[in-house]
């Protein structure tokens, strides 16, 4: 019974850590994600233009595959 509970502590205690480095990794990527979109200036981003597309508040008909 021993040697089955040290197994299982040792598992969990690897699982446990796995689960921080994985934690730690998602926050530092989040980070860095902010950070490259925070930085662009505002007029980066082009503007809409006007080529008939719908706009915010007009419907958007569904994709379909059988017309």
């Amino acid at each position: 019974m021993t040697a089955y509970r040290k197994g299982t502590s040792t598992l969990k205690d690897r699982l446990e850590v796995q689960d921080r480095k994985i934690a730690e990794l998602q926050a530092r990527f989040n980070e860095l994600a902010f950070a490259s979109v925070a930085s662009l200036p505002f007029d980066t981003f082009p503007a809409p233009s006007e080529n008939g597309s719908p706009s915010v508040h007009e419907e958007i008909e569904p994709f379909s595959l059988s017309k």
